[in-house]
């Protein structure tokens, strides 16, 4: 039982009056959707950041850790979704979320960030109350090229001369052309590294 006093006037003019009440007043201890959530650690979506020709390096470890670490901080106030566990592979990254939103949200950040492409996929995980529940993945691919990089294509031998977020400016190396790239046509023409 809990007691409530209210006190108030309809108008200026009106001496206030005060009322007590005795309230009764039910407990239910429970967690709140968004801890429980969190508890459970139950897993709906995966982003995946692998490398291709090569190896991630550190530095870029680092900042695929910092991208991360800054977005789940500016979503902190957004009942998005959590983490619920990251592993660190030697081919880069598997993170698993509780939300196919910041699974999503996380691998637009770091494409935006680093020249790569994103493929989204989606598995049929079962059926709840005769919907279809999807397991999201979102697969990342940081290319590592470097500038004097070799690489043969279905066009045939060109070498690196610069790249960017979106784009890779390349040279045939028979013709002499340059030529500017998107990330995803790049990786549509089956590219690979040339060893020198």
């Amino acid at each position: 039982v809990a007691q409530v006093t209210v006190r108030g006037s309809p108008h200026q003019l009106i001496a206030p009056r005060i009322i007590a009440y005795e309230v009764a007043v039910e407990y239910i201890y429970d967690v709140c959707t968004s801890c429980r959530e969190l508890l459970s650690r139950r897993e709906v979506a995966l982003v995946q950041i692998r490398s291709t020709p090569r190896a991630l390096d550190d530095l870029t470890k680092k900042k695929i850790l910092n991208i991360i670490e800054q977005e789940i901080f500016k979503l902190k106030d957004k009942k998005i979704g959590f983490i619920s566990n990251v592993k660190q592979l030697k081919s880069g990254f598997d993170i698993y979320t509780t939300s196919a939103n910041l699974a999503r949200h996380l691998a637009y950040a770091v494409h935006s960030q680093l020249p790569s492409h994103i493929i989204e996929t989606a598995k049929v995980a079962g059926i709840k109350d005769g919907r279809k529940i999807y397991h999201m993945t979102y697969s990342v691919r940081v290319i590592t090229y470097k500038s004097g990089d070799l690489i043969k294509t279905k066009e045939g031998e060109m070498m690196v001369i610069s790249i960017n977020n979106k784009f890779i400016n390349v040279q045939d190396i028979n013709s002499k052309k340059y030529k500017q790239l998107t990330i995803s046509e790049l990786l549509n023409n089956n590219p690979i590294l040339i060893e020198q």
